[in-house]
Protein backbone atom coordinates (compact mmCIF):
# COMPACT_ATOMS: atom_id res chain seq x y z
CA UNK A 1 0.00 0.00 0.00
CA UNK A 2 2.83 2.25 0.74
CA UNK A 3 5.07 1.62 -2.08
CA UNK A 4 1.59 2.50 -4.55
CA UNK A 5 0.69 5.66 -2.93
CA UNK A 6 4.56 6.57 -2.04
CA UNK A 7 6.42 5.81 -4.97
CA UNK A 8 4.27 5.43 -7.93
CA UNK A 9 1.64 7.88 -6.81
CA UNK A 10 -1.79 5.37 -7.33
CA UNK A 11 -4.80 5.08 -5.99
CA UNK A 12 -5.29 2.31 -3.69
CA UNK A 13 -8.38 -0.15 -3.06
CA UNK A 14 -7.99 -2.52 -0.54
CA UNK A 15 -11.02 -5.17 -0.52
CA UNK A 16 -11.77 -8.60 1.33
CA UNK A 17 -14.78 -10.17 3.55
CA UNK A 18 -16.27 -8.69 6.43
CA UNK A 19 -14.06 -9.26 9.61
CA UNK A 20 -10.54 -9.51 7.50
CA UNK A 21 -8.89 -6.58 9.14
CA UNK A 22 -9.45 -3.85 6.00
CA UNK A 23 -10.17 -1.24 8.81
CA UNK A 24 -7.42 -2.06 11.17
CA UNK A 25 -4.82 -1.77 8.32
CA UNK A 26 -6.53 1.50 6.87
CA UNK A 27 -5.88 3.13 10.67
CA UNK A 28 -2.11 1.49 10.36
CA UNK A 29 -1.87 3.21 6.89
CA UNK A 30 -3.64 6.82 8.09
CA UNK A 31 -1.28 6.47 11.06
CA UNK A 32 1.96 6.08 9.09
CA UNK A 33 0.81 9.09 6.70
CA UNK A 34 0.35 11.41 9.38
CA UNK A 35 4.16 10.78 10.65
CA UNK A 36 5.39 11.33 6.94
CA UNK A 37 3.68 14.84 6.61
CA UNK A 38 0.66 13.38 4.58
CA UNK A 39 -2.50 15.63 5.31
CA UNK A 40 -5.03 12.56 6.38
CA UNK A 41 -8.75 12.78 6.16
CA UNK A 42 -10.56 9.31 6.92
CA UNK A 43 -14.27 9.08 6.17
CA UNK A 44 -16.35 6.08 7.23
CA UNK A 45 -19.35 5.64 4.71
CA UNK A 46 -22.75 5.16 5.41
CA UNK A 47 -25.92 4.80 3.35
CA UNK A 48 -26.40 8.50 2.90
CA UNK A 49 -22.60 9.74 2.71
CA UNK A 50 -22.48 11.67 -0.53
CA UNK A 51 -19.80 12.51 -2.71
CA UNK A 52 -20.41 16.66 -2.02
CA UNK A 53 -20.59 15.81 1.81
CA UNK A 54 -17.10 13.71 1.62
CA UNK A 55 -14.78 16.39 -0.79
CA UNK A 56 -16.28 19.58 1.24
CA UNK A 57 -15.32 18.07 4.76
CA UNK A 58 -11.51 16.82 3.04
CA UNK A 59 -11.33 20.89 1.03
CA UNK A 60 -12.27 22.19 4.72
CA UNK A 61 -8.78 20.37 6.14
CA UNK A 62 -6.73 21.77 3.61
CA UNK A 63 -5.21 24.70 4.86
CA UNK A 64 -5.18 27.56 2.29
CA UNK A 65 -1.30 28.15 3.18
CA UNK A 66 -1.40 25.07 0.92
CA UNK A 67 -2.95 26.90 -1.86
CA UNK A 68 -0.47 28.08 -4.67
CA UNK A 69 -2.91 30.92 -5.55
CA UNK A 70 -3.71 32.37 -2.24
CA UNK A 71 -2.08 35.30 -1.34
CA UNK A 72 0.96 34.81 1.72
CA UNK A 73 0.69 38.56 2.59
CA UNK A 74 -3.42 38.56 3.71
CA UNK A 75 -4.42 36.57 6.71
CA UNK A 76 -6.49 33.98 5.56
CA UNK A 77 -3.32 32.50 4.31
CA UNK A 78 -2.04 31.77 8.19
CA UNK A 79 -5.96 31.66 9.74
CA UNK A 80 -8.44 29.33 9.58
CA UNK A 81 -9.62 29.51 5.98
CA UNK A 82 -9.26 26.49 3.94
CA UNK A 83 -10.07 25.10 0.06
CA UNK A 84 -13.60 24.88 1.49
CA UNK A 85 -14.17 28.56 1.34
CA UNK A 86 -13.57 28.40 -2.48
CA UNK A 87 -16.22 25.69 -3.32
CA UNK A 88 -19.89 26.69 -4.01
CA UNK A 89 -22.20 26.62 -0.92
CA UNK A 90 -24.49 23.81 -2.67
CA UNK A 91 -23.55 21.29 -5.25
CA UNK A 92 -20.16 21.20 -7.10
CA UNK A 93 -19.33 19.74 -10.18
CA UNK A 94 -16.59 17.40 -10.14
CA UNK A 95 -14.44 19.68 -12.54
CA UNK A 96 -15.25 22.39 -10.11
CA UNK A 97 -13.66 20.50 -7.17
CA UNK A 98 -10.67 19.35 -9.17
CA UNK A 99 -9.56 22.60 -9.91
CA UNK A 100 -9.55 23.71 -6.60
CA UNK A 101 -7.63 20.87 -5.29
CA UNK A 102 -5.48 21.16 -8.48
CA UNK A 103 -3.87 24.40 -6.86
CA UNK A 104 -2.85 22.30 -3.65
CA UNK A 105 1.12 22.90 -3.37
CA UNK A 106 3.59 21.66 -0.66
CA UNK A 107 1.47 19.00 0.70
CA UNK A 108 0.35 15.69 -0.01
CA UNK A 109 -3.47 14.43 0.78
CA UNK A 110 -4.23 11.47 1.41
CA UNK A 111 -8.23 10.87 1.71
CA UNK A 112 -9.31 7.50 3.22
CA UNK A 113 -13.19 5.90 2.44
CA UNK A 114 -13.99 2.93 4.40
CA UNK A 115 -16.94 0.95 3.78
CA UNK A 116 -16.51 2.49 -0.04
CA UNK A 117 -19.72 0.36 -0.70
CA UNK A 118 -21.87 0.96 1.94
CA UNK A 119 -23.51 4.39 0.15
CA UNK A 120 -26.95 3.99 -1.13
CA UNK A 121 -26.43 7.40 -2.94
CA UNK A 122 -26.67 6.52 -6.75
CA UNK A 123 -24.17 8.84 -8.43
CA UNK A 124 -21.43 8.11 -5.23
CA UNK A 125 -19.43 5.56 -6.84
CA UNK A 126 -19.57 7.63 -10.43
CA UNK A 127 -18.46 10.75 -9.15
CA UNK A 128 -15.48 9.59 -7.34
CA UNK A 129 -14.21 7.19 -10.31
CA UNK A 130 -14.82 10.70 -12.47
CA UNK A 131 -12.86 12.47 -10.02
CA UNK A 132 -9.95 9.48 -9.30
CA UNK A 133 -9.71 9.73 -13.36
CA UNK A 134 -9.09 13.55 -13.46
CA UNK A 135 -6.66 13.82 -10.41
CA UNK A 136 -4.59 10.99 -12.20
CA UNK A 137 -4.86 12.79 -15.78
CA UNK A 138 -3.48 16.25 -14.07
CA UNK A 139 -0.89 14.87 -11.33
CA UNK A 140 -2.66 16.03 -8.53
CA UNK A 141 -1.53 15.37 -5.29
CA UNK A 142 -4.54 14.26 -3.72
CA UNK A 143 -4.89 10.48 -3.75
CA UNK A 144 -7.52 8.15 -2.35
CA UNK A 145 -7.66 5.07 -0.69
CA UNK A 146 -10.53 3.21 -0.35
CA UNK A 147 -11.60 -0.46 1.45
CA UNK A 148 -14.67 -2.35 0.49
CA UNK A 149 -16.39 -5.49 1.04
CA UNK A 150 -15.32 -6.96 -2.22
CA UNK A 151 -13.83 -10.84 -3.39
CA UNK A 152 -12.49 -8.77 -5.92
CA UNK A 153 -11.57 -5.55 -7.69
CA UNK A 154 -14.12 -5.32 -10.92
CA UNK A 155 -16.74 -5.91 -8.10
CA UNK A 156 -16.26 -2.75 -6.42
CA UNK A 157 -15.47 -0.34 -9.09
CA UNK A 158 -18.08 -2.35 -11.68
CA UNK A 159 -19.57 1.19 -11.80
CA UNK A 160 -16.66 3.22 -13.04
CA UNK A 161 -14.23 0.87 -15.21
CA UNK A 162 -12.25 3.31 -16.95
CA UNK A 163 -10.28 4.27 -13.56
CA UNK A 164 -8.83 0.75 -13.55
CA UNK A 165 -5.59 1.73 -15.14
CA UNK A 166 -5.46 4.68 -12.48
CA UNK A 167 -5.47 2.14 -9.46
CA UNK A 168 -3.92 -0.74 -7.71
CA UNK A 169 -6.24 -3.54 -6.17
CA UNK A 170 -4.97 -5.14 -2.94
CA UNK A 171 -6.98 -8.19 -1.65
CA UNK A 172 -6.67 -9.30 1.95
CA UNK A 173 -6.17 -12.92 2.49
CA UNK A 174 -7.12 -14.56 5.80
CA UNK A 175 -4.42 -14.76 8.63
CA UNK A 176 -2.30 -17.35 8.29
CA UNK A 177 -2.06 -20.18 11.71
CA UNK A 178 1.93 -17.83 12.15
CA UNK A 179 0.13 -14.62 12.46
CA UNK A 180 -2.70 -16.32 14.51
CA UNK A 181 -0.29 -17.33 16.87
CA UNK A 182 1.23 -13.85 16.55
CA UNK A 183 -2.01 -11.71 17.91
CA UNK A 184 -2.02 -14.77 20.85
CA UNK A 185 1.12 -14.31 21.94
CA UNK A 186 0.22 -10.04 21.38
CA UNK A 187 -2.70 -10.95 23.74
CA UNK A 188 -0.79 -12.95 26.41
CA UNK A 189 2.18 -10.32 27.15
CA UNK A 190 -1.17 -7.85 27.21
CA UNK A 191 -3.35 -9.87 29.58
CA UNK A 192 -1.10 -12.04 31.86
CA UNK A 193 -2.32 -15.12 30.70
CA UNK A 194 -1.47 -18.27 28.44
CA UNK A 195 -2.83 -20.16 25.82
CA UNK A 196 -1.88 -24.03 26.32
CA UNK A 197 -1.16 -25.75 23.18
CA UNK A 198 -4.45 -27.42 22.38
CA UNK A 199 -6.66 -24.51 23.12
CA UNK A 200 -4.43 -22.11 19.93
CA UNK A 201 -4.81 -25.05 17.81
CA UNK A 202 -8.70 -25.25 18.14
CA UNK A 203 -8.56 -21.25 18.41
CA UNK A 204 -6.54 -21.27 14.51
CA UNK A 205 -9.03 -23.82 13.05
CA UNK A 206 -12.72 -22.31 14.38
CA UNK A 207 -11.44 -18.31 13.40
CA UNK A 208 -10.14 -19.44 9.67
CA UNK A 209 -7.71 -16.95 10.03
CA UNK A 210 -10.36 -14.19 10.64
CA UNK A 211 -9.18 -11.31 12.79
CA UNK A 212 -12.61 -10.94 13.89
CA UNK A 213 -13.30 -14.04 15.25
CA UNK A 214 -9.63 -14.78 16.58
CA UNK A 215 -10.25 -11.40 18.96
CA UNK A 216 -14.07 -12.44 19.44
CA UNK A 217 -13.68 -15.90 20.32
CA UNK A 218 -10.18 -15.50 22.05
CA UNK A 219 -11.58 -12.66 24.25
CA UNK A 220 -14.74 -14.69 25.92
CA UNK A 221 -12.23 -17.70 26.42
CA UNK A 222 -9.94 -15.17 28.20
CA UNK A 223 -12.90 -14.16 30.05
CA UNK A 224 -14.32 -17.69 31.16
CA UNK A 225 -10.67 -18.10 32.34
CA UNK A 226 -9.98 -15.48 34.57
CA UNK A 227 -14.06 -16.01 36.34
CA UNK A 228 -12.96 -19.72 37.26
CA UNK A 229 -9.54 -18.14 38.55
CA UNK A 230 -7.17 -20.02 35.96
CA UNK A 231 -4.56 -18.44 34.52
CA UNK A 232 -4.24 -20.44 31.30
CA UNK A 233 -6.76 -20.60 28.60
CA UNK A 234 -7.13 -24.35 28.01
CA UNK A 235 -9.42 -26.16 25.63
CA UNK A 236 -12.88 -26.19 27.45
CA UNK A 237 -12.35 -22.11 27.75
CA UNK A 238 -12.19 -22.10 23.82
CA UNK A 239 -14.67 -24.10 23.26
CA UNK A 240 -17.52 -22.74 25.67
CA UNK A 241 -15.98 -18.92 23.90
CA UNK A 242 -17.22 -20.75 20.64
CA UNK A 243 -20.49 -21.09 21.86
CA UNK A 244 -20.88 -18.03 23.10
CA UNK A 245 -19.47 -16.05 19.89
CA UNK A 246 -22.20 -18.00 18.28
CA UNK A 247 -24.89 -16.60 20.57
CA UNK A 248 -23.37 -13.16 20.18
CA UNK A 249 -23.19 -13.62 16.40
CA UNK A 250 -26.81 -14.94 16.04
CA UNK A 251 -28.08 -11.72 17.64
CA UNK A 252 -26.75 -9.62 15.53
CA UNK A 253 -28.04 -11.64 12.09
CA UNK A 254 -31.53 -10.87 10.35
CA UNK A 255 -34.69 -13.01 10.92
CA UNK A 256 -34.03 -14.13 7.14
CA UNK A 257 -30.52 -14.86 8.05
CA UNK A 258 -31.19 -16.45 11.03
CA UNK A 259 -33.87 -18.98 9.25
CA UNK A 260 -31.80 -19.75 6.20
CA UNK A 261 -28.66 -21.33 8.56
CA UNK A 262 -31.10 -23.22 10.66
CA UNK A 263 -31.58 -24.91 7.21
CA UNK A 264 -28.27 -25.55 6.16
CA UNK A 265 -27.41 -26.91 9.63
CA UNK A 266 -30.14 -29.07 9.89
CA UNK A 267 -29.16 -30.09 5.99
CA UNK A 268 -26.44 -30.13 4.29
CA UNK A 269 -23.97 -29.14 7.16
CA UNK A 270 -25.48 -31.10 9.68
CA UNK A 271 -22.59 -33.03 10.08
CA UNK A 272 -20.69 -30.07 11.45
CA UNK A 273 -22.30 -30.01 14.53
CA UNK A 274 -21.43 -32.98 15.52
Amino acid sequence: VIRSIEDQDLHVVLYGDRGIGKTSVLKVVQGLAVSAGYLVHYVSCGKSTTFHEVFRSLAARIPLRYDRDADPTTSSGDGGASLADDLPKDAFSVSQLTDILARVEGARILLILDEFDRSDVVDFRLLIGELIKNLSDRSIRVQLLIGGIASNLSELVAHVPSIRRNIVGIGIPNLTADEVDEMLDIAEAAGNVSFAPKARQRLITVSAGLPYLVGLIGQFAVLDAVDNGEEQIALKHVDRAVSQSCDEIANRLSLRCTCGLEKLMDGPLASLVE
